[in-house]
């Protein structure tokens, strides 16, 4: 499901993040993973100009700052001279945050530790309009899943909450589920944050307003400490959908996946006729992301009741949400910006029209059926050409360019990948040998078979015919 661009987009701040055991990676251990990770993609590369096969633009981009990465050496000198003196915004986790965002988005290649020109911490310090958002702000993970379960007991029945590894869940008596992340990418606690006004002008009403804007030298987290917000206020205000709140989607979705492992909570949702899932967890404002969701009924319905545009995005918790529970999905713009960054900025009223928002699309929910899950054919073209032009296919996963899918002989593909291996606190190779009547159907029942092993995982495959 489109791994080669949602691993590249998140690999290092993956790895610098990771909380294994509620213990981060160190970050040198962090960089000597992401080293390796990229290597493999290196390897990628040169497999395809072997071959002659012109690289696409986001491999261009791979290629590019790729270089400028591997020889951004002063980063463990600056590391020495710094680390022992007090270091706000241009730190060293700033530098390498800055390197991963420009390297993942491909936002000019400069390995800076400061940020944008013009941009400075002002106006009120350690004061807000919104304290409570804040408070939730500085929690970490561990912590505000704590005090969730306590907000959530204000509103559901104990028997209704489910406290288990990696989500919060509660059952509601609305067929529609709202959800949120608790991770964030910040590694330190909120110290210190900053509200100042920006004025706004809209064009159409003709008129001009400020809206007031969070941020914080540590991180302010609203990547997606917003959608927490939205969620609790949306239930203080009467409404009881299902809520549903992950751990670890900045680290691959791990909540999400849990919760998906945990069929009897999924029953709940099937039995209870869940209409759609609305995400909060989306950058700007006035987005809807909808992944591989290609229900058009659902995207046109959205729009009408929000007045929002589709837009489009890699990977977040619905990707593996929408599918298991069989129902549509959307992510909702959360007024935040630059996320994945140190300055990263939140921009209040706008969060508060994302909450308003999730609340029209709850009360639209009344005159709708289900919208059922249709699985988009192609619709990203994600592809990784190194495995031979495999794509993204609505009946199976997976669908070749290179091999027939009606091809009828017995085929086999022996991988080699890597496994995470938490308790050496390092990465394991593995070989498995998948068989099938087509390749397609080879990696079909792989990828069904190890479900949390990506594209960039893999590190080697060879397919061959069977002789019976």
């Amino acid at each position: 499901m489109g791994y080669y661009e949602r691993y590249i987009d998140r690999l290092i701040n993956t790895l610098i993040n990771t909380n294994y055991k509620n213990h981060h990676l160190p970050i040198d251990k962090a960089r000597e993973y992401a080293v390796k990770l990229i290597d493999m993609e290196v390897n990628i590369l040169e497999n395809l100009k072997s071959k002659n096969i012109e690289l696409t633009e986001k491999e261009k981009s791979f290629e590019q700052a790729y270089c400028l990465f591997k020889t951004e050496e002063n980063y463990i000198k600056h590391k020495k001279e710094k680390e022992n003196k007090t270091m706000t915004n241009t730190n060293v986790n700033t530098a390498v945050a800055t390197a991963t965002n420009n390297w993942s988005y491909g936002k000019g290649y400069t390995y800076t530790s400061n940020p944008p020109v013009g941009f400075t911490y002002h106006g009120r310090k350690n004061k807000t309009i919104l304290p409570d958002f804040v408070d939730i702000c500085k929690m970490s993970q561990k912590k505000l899943k704590q005090f969730l379960v306590k907000e959530l007991k204000k509103y559901y029945d104990k028997d209704k909450i489910h406290a288990r590894d990696g989500f919060l869940f509660a059952e509601g008596n609305i067929p529609v589920m709202i959800t949120a992340h608790m991770d964030t990418i910040h590694i330190n606690p909120i110290k210190d944050y900053y509200e100042w006004t920006e004025e706004q002008v809209d064009k159409e009403k003709n008129f001009k307003y400020d809206i007031h804007v969070l941020s914080s030298p540590q991180g302010i987290g609203g990547d997606d400490r917003c959608g927490i917000w939205s969620i609790l206020q949306i239930l203080s205000f009467g409404y009881r959908p299902f809520v549903l709140f992950n751990e670890d989607e900045e680290i691959g979705c791990i909540g999400a996946k849990k919760f998906c492992r945990n069929k009897d909570l999924i029953q709940k949702c099937k039995d209870k006729g869940m209409k759609f899932i609305v995400e909060m967890d989306r950058k700007n404002k006035h987005d809807l992301v909808f992944y591989d969701c290609d229900n058009r009924d659902f995207t046109k319905w959205c729009e009408k009741v929000t007045g929002w545009k589709e837009n489009y995005g890699s990977c977040s918790d619905i990707s593996y949400l929408a599918p298991e529970i069989e129902c549509a999905a959307v992510n909702l713009s959360c007024g935040y910006y630059d996320e994945h960054k140190l300055w990263h900025t939140v921009k209040i009223e706008e969060m508060f029209n994302t909450m308003a928002t999730c609340i029209k699309l709850i009360e639209a929910s009344e005159k709708v059926e289900a919208f059922e899950y249709v699985e988009a054919y192609n619709y990203y073209n994600y592809s990784n050409r190194y495995y031979s032009g495999w794509g993204y296919d609505y009946d199976y996963g997976y669908s070749s360019s290179k091999v027939s899918s009606t091809y009828n002989k017995n085929c086999a593909v022996e991988f080699e990948y890597v496994v995470y291996n938490s308790s050496i606190d390092d990465w394991q190779t593995y070989y498995k040998t998948e068989k099938g009547k087509t390749f397609d159907e080879c990696y079909k029942n792989f990828f069904k078979n190890n479900p949390d092993v990506c594209w960039n995982d893999i590190l080697n495959e060879e397919e061959y015919y069977l002789d019976y």
